[in-house]
């Protein structure tokens, strides 16, 4: 598939993911906020080329709700360019044993404690973070989802992504908003 038919795919995606959002939202219909955030997740890593995994699945490992983890695992085995988004969780007990295996870590900001401790392994492995919350970006995270005038949106801390190997397709930079994390971001 061209890069220019992946870009347009994407954007489509978004749009309709969006508008998705606002049509289930107006009609009380039960999709989440947590599957379109997945289907973000999995759909960012069509644009996502990971320099340190050592197959060609992307092992996503997920530390969050029941309610995220639940999201998150409906993309499990779904089809990647070169291979398979593998979704499991992080043990908080464990969390740097089940690290040894992660590609990339959905970090969600309902257990700061925990999200701080998980961002700061996270980096000093070099693995790719995605996650939300207002200071997600300025503890280290590398993609932040957050919501915006009822969208889903998405920031990119792009020296973190590739302090994590992690080179992020410009298509994909386009549609969301790049900041450093020493400005003030995070505010949405």
């Amino acid at each position: 598939m061209s890069a220019a038919l992946r870009l347009r795919l994407l954007i489509l995606a978004i749009v309709i993911l969006s508008r998705f959002v606002q049509t289930a939202h107006a009609e009380g219909a039960t999709y989440s906020e947590a599957s379109v955030k997945a289907a973000f997740v999995y759909n960012f890593f069509k644009f996502i080329e990971l320099s340190g995994a050592p197959s060609k699945d992307v092992r996503l490992c997920v530390f969050a709700s029941p309610e995220k983890r639940e999201a998150l695992r409906a993309v499990d085995g779904k089809a990647l360019e070169a291979g398979l988004l593998r979704v499991r969780e992080l043990r908080a007990q464990a969390p740097e044993e089940d690290c040894a295996s992660c590609d990339a870590i959905f970090v969600e900001a309902s257990d700061k404690k925990g999200s701080l401790e998980i961002l700061s392994l996270a980096t000093r492995r070099k693995i790719l973070t995605i996650g939300e919350g207002p200071a997600f970006i300025q503890a280290g995270g590398a993609i932040r989802l957050y919501i915006d005038q009822g969208k889903i949106r998405f920031e990119v801390n792009l020296g973190q992504a590739e302090a994590a190997g992690a080179k992020i397709s410009s298509k994909l930079l386009k549609l969301g908003r790049v900041v450093n994390p020493n400005e003030n971001v995070g505010s949405p």
